[in-house]
């Protein structure tokens, strides 16, 4: 059983995991109600920590963590009356996990995840001399792992997991 600070912070990173990968990503169709989306939201928070987040108590591979991105992909077509083009695509997908597999990886509750949030900041601050890859817009998971290749280089020239590189190299923009 949880504690209550624990679920205190799942919580939290639950608001902060939601708003980075939802706020520019214009994933419902226009007119989707509020109770709607807060449903949306706490289905897939539950398929999320019922279905995947277990398998991250003990190291996970690239494989596993690529097909449980495309789960969380199909899980979203259960909501394709409010999700625009039906569902949400593989870079929304990946900012949920991997955003929430971070902050529970800097807690310790699971271990060291395979990749990082893929966004617009990590790309432009330490990914230099690449074209910056919509991940809003990233419909194939060969896109999204283009840019997981290029960080994989890096990373392997400074010895570290592609999550701890991540945590080195990624500034948050000022508000």
């Amino acid at each position: 059983m949880k504690s209550q600070q624990n679920k205190y912070l799942h919580q939290e990173f639950w608001v902060l995991t939601f708003g980075a990968a939802f706020q520019h990503a214009n994933i419902y169709k226009s007119g989707v109600v509020d109770k709607d989306r807060a449903n949306f939201k706490f289905m897939l928070r539950g398929y999320i920590e019922n279905t995947i987040v277990p398998q991250y108590k003990k190291a996970v591979n690239e494989e596993q963590h690529i097909a449980n991105l495309i789960s969380v992909v199909s899980y979203s077509e259960n909501f394709h009356k409010i999700l625009q083009n039906g569902k949400i695509n593989i870079g929304v997908a990946q900012k949920l996990l991997n955003l929430f597999f971070k902050y529970l990886w800097c807690i310790n509750e699971i271990k060291t995840p395979p990749h990082f949030p893929v966004d617009r900041l990590i790309q432009k601050n330490a990914i230099k001399n690449q074209p910056i890859i919509s991940w809003t817009k990233m419909t194939k998971v060969e896109t999204y792992m283009q840019i997981i290749n290029q960080a994989r280089e890096i990373a392997k020239e400074q010895h570290l997991s592609l999550a701890s590189w991540e945590l080195d190299n990624y500034r948050r923009s000022e508000p």
